[in-house]
């Protein structure tokens, strides 16, 4: 099911899925944690095992799996990541001359990077396991936020997601 969901949503024959942990270790994290290790490995998605917050970012795996609280806090500090940087990259450029040329120069290319982990720019992601489409947003999302929730939501639409998890569902 989720294979096909990811293979529809994300274009990737076989996207890498890893599962969200306190270590990479098989035996590493709670009985829940686990447990989903040992279902993901013996599932048909290409899963290749724990992933930590370090790799999230990183592009170690497709797609993160973890429980709600964990992917909370992960979406949140991931969100506080553009803001940080330009911060810094405005510090750093606002300590001499020679600095402010460097940031002009670079201003382009931090821009593209800012605008791709730009929450706004997603809108939301799918809850799968629900009848229809469900996309969920930060609390305080802005209109380009919600206008991109509702492009996704149409997106899923189209594409009949959940027509095909149900049909992949039934057997």
């Amino acid at each position: 099911m989720g294979s096909i969901y990811m293979t529809t949503m994300l274009g990737k024959e076989s996207p890498r899925v890893g599962l969200v942990n306190v270590g990479e270790e098989e035996s590493k994290g709670n009985e829940v944690s686990q447990e989903a290790y040992r279902l993901l490995k013996s599932s048909s998605l290409n899963f290749i095992g724990n992933i930590e917050g370090r790799d999230i970012l990183k592009g170690v795996a497709d797609v993160a799996v973890c429980d709600g609280f964990v992917g909370n806090i992960v979406l949140k500090f991931g969100e506080s990541v553009p803001g940080f940087l330009k911060a810094k990259f405005k510090a750093y450029a606002g300590g001499n001359i020679v600095r402010s040329v460097i940031g002009l120069i670079a201003r382009n290319g931090l821009r593209a990077v800012m605008k791709e982990m730009d929450y706004q720019e997603h809108g939301g992601v799918p809850i799968l396991g629900v009848r229809g489409v469900s996309i969920i947003g930060h609390g305080s999302s802005t209109p380009k936020a919600m206008k991109n929730m509702i492009l996704r939501a149409d997106e899923m639409a189209r594409r009949s997601v959940n027509t095909i998890i149900q049909d992949a569902l039934r057997g």
